[in-house]
């Protein structure tokens, strides 16, 4: 008979440091898809986009809607450059790929610009899903992936409620009497800088797996337990053979 030797990351309760960078890394996970839907959700600029640029609604719901031509091409291939080569170096670009084409929408004059930037816009967006199912599949338990996935879906809505509920009022500057009346590209452009902040926090805090995490150094994590905890087959030294 064959048996798995217990990893600490399923079989195992987690040490107070161990919960705590869970807790600090999957908090931070959240922070991409709230950073994503701000820079996505675009709707409550459309008829500023149609005064600006002397366009109709046709027009406007073209634009808003090519950023999906974008994200269906490359959610697949988003996925496999995560896997390829470590959801740790691709997801930062990600993010400030989406963070630059955002700052590129907000800078063209054409109608054409408008458009290029959303398609380019959903290509780096496309691989956020994959690349968080991936983090949680590495850093949480078996038995709690729904519920952090779960956490990651609210986290997009999150971010889609501050984009439409926030930007009107920030448009008219009706906000607080302290705040001027601010445009549009401006607003965008500090929605941008939240996935850039993101990519940097990623860096320095994410590593693909417990066991590399400098922060867990002394937490007895071995390579197995992370490639456990990833859904990966432990390595054939891990079975017991009696």
């Amino acid at each position: 008979n064959r048996e798995l030797e217990p990893t600490m990351l399923i079989d195992r309760p987690d040490s107070s440091r161990m919960l705590w960078v869970r807790y600090l890394v999957l908090g931070l996970l959240c922070l991409a898809p709230i950073s994503a839907y701000l820079t996505r959700v675009m709707s409550a600029i459309n008829k500023t986009l149609e005064v600006d640029f002397e366009i109709d609604e046709v027009a406007v719901g073209s634009i808003l809607g090519v950023f999906n031509i974008g994200y269906v091409m490359c959610q697949v291939p988003g996925g496999w450059l995560a896997q390829r080569f470590s959801v740790r170096s691709v997801f930062p670009i990600m993010a400030v790929g989406w963070s630059l084409s955002t700052i590129w929408f907000t800078t063209t004059d054409s109608e054409w610009g408008l458009n290029a930037a959303r398609i380019v816009m959903g290509m780096f967006q496309a691989g956020m899903v994959p690349c968080c199912a991936l983090v949680i599949g590495a850093w949480v338990k078996e038995h709690y992936r729904g519920l952090y996935s779960s956490l990651i879906g609210i986290a997009m809505q999150v971010g889609g409620v501050i984009a439409t509920f926030l930007t009107p009022y920030l448009l008219k500057g009706s906000l607080s009497s302290s705040i001027s009346p601010m445009p549009w590209t401006e607003i965008y452009r500090w929605y941008a800088a939240s996935g850039i902040i993101f990519a940097v926090a990623f860096v320095w805090i994410y590593r693909d797996r417990p066991s590399k995490h400098p922060w867990l150094k002394n937490e007895g994590i071995s390579q197995s337990d992370g490639a456990n905890a990833a859904g990966v087959s432990p390595p054939a030294e891990s079975l017991r053979v009696n």
